[in-house]
């Protein structure tokens, strides 16, 4: 039997492309946003280390203090270097400054360059009882800058115990008992 060989269709042609340019979209999309969201979690697994590393020199220097101030005095007062939400707390002669403006902590004058932060506080509860609250905003790309857009703030409790958004108080015993 003879066959006659039959060409392939303009229309035949136009439904293979369209088919796989499809595939190849929905592709391009589902790897677009896995690398969004990859990038989105590198961040603000970057901002919660630095909150850890902040914590975990404040707990550090709180354990082995013999003292501790927090100078209500000096956040009340007209004092121009200070301004309503910053933070000072001097452990032993070691001085840490959150400035609220700049969302930057110092410590004895150096900055800590391992994050920015929304929020950082502290209490004196009781004596030798002090409150910390440490909220880190996720950096825009390795470089510290900060997303100030960004709803993903995570605010870190005692050594990344729990995870929330509005931040929580840790409750630190310094070496004064």
């Amino acid at each position: 039997a003879n066959r006659i060989r039959r060409a392939v269709t303009l229309i035949e042609v136009l439904v293979a492309t369209v088919v796989v340019s499809s595939i190849f979209i929905v592709v391009w999309y589902f790897y677009s946003h896995g690398m969004s969201n990859l990038q989105v979690t590198e961040r603000i697994l970057e901002s919660t280390r630095g909150a850890h590393i902040l914590f975990e020199l404040l707990h550090r220097d709180l354990k082995r203090a013999s003292e501790v101030a927090i100078p209500r005095e000096l956040l009340s007062s007209s004092d121009p270097k200070l301004e309503p939400g910053d933070a000072v707390i001097y452990v032993d002669l070691k001085e840490y400054v959150y400035r609220k403006k700049e969302r930057r902590i110092t410590i004895d004058g150096y900055p800590f360059t391992l994050g920015r932060f929304e929020e950082v506080s502290f209490r004196l509860t009781e004596p030798g009882l002090v409150t910390v609250k440490i909220v880190p905003i996720p950096s825009a790309s390795g470089t510290g800058e900060s997303e100030r857009g960004d709803p993903a703030l995570v605010a870190m409790r005692g050594l990344l115990a729990g995870v929330g958004g509005e931040g929580t108080d840790v409750e630190v015993r310094s070496g004064l008992q």
